[in-house]
């Protein structure tokens, strides 16, 4: 093997080791998160008794619906965590794949990516769409926005394309491998 597939191997065992952690942490911390605001969604006077006043941007606290906002980030972090977690998903997966397959050239490896591409547009579409909903729900100054951007568009085109890359040296690799 030559030394910058050893080295991609290398990383990929690392990588693949810290995906891992990083998704269970990302389940641990949705859950709690979750519960958390289950809990003031059902009971927001707690959260008015352990803060009496809080003035980020000069608004009381008791004139926020805390319950309201509670509720509504509920769906939205379930939403964002279910994205985080299956792209997670897919890059261990990839890591994975390269550092047991010793070359990164397979179809499997391949369709990884593809995934990542699609998930990569996905969060691009849908995370805008959940901070919109956040910020139409509960008061817009409390609340600040980040927008639509193009840039993960262009990551997720390159995603793809190397997709593509990994299937033609996937063909390769099973030409040469059906020649000798």
């Amino acid at each position: 093997m030559g030394e910058s597939l050893n080295k991609l191997i290398g990383i990929s065992k690392y990588g693949a080791l810290i995906s891992k952690i990083l998704l269970i942490v990302a389940a641990i911390g949705i859950a709690v998160a979750v519960i958390a605001l289950t809990v003031i969604a059902v009971n927001p006077d707690l959260v008015i008794d352990l803060i009496t006043v809080s003035e980020p941007l000069g608004v009381p606290i008791e004139d926020i619906d805390i319950a309201k906002v509670a509720a509504v980030l509920i769906p939205c972090i379930l939403i964002i965590g279910a994205l985080v977690i299956a792209m997670l998903y897919f890059i261990g997966r990839l890591f994975s794949n390269i550092c047991n397959d010793k070359t990164p050239f397979t179809d499997d490896n391949s369709k990884c990516l593809v995934f990542i591409a699609i998930l990569t547009v996905i969060c691009t579409l849908v995370i805008p769409a959940v901070d919109f909903t956040v910020q139409w729900v509960i008061d817009s100054a409390l609340y600040q926005s980040y927008g639509f951007g193009v840039f993960p568009l262009f990551v997720a085109l390159m995603l793809y394309c190397l997709s593509l890359v990994f299937k033609h040296g996937a063909e390769l690799q099973k030409e040469a491998d059906q020649t000798l």
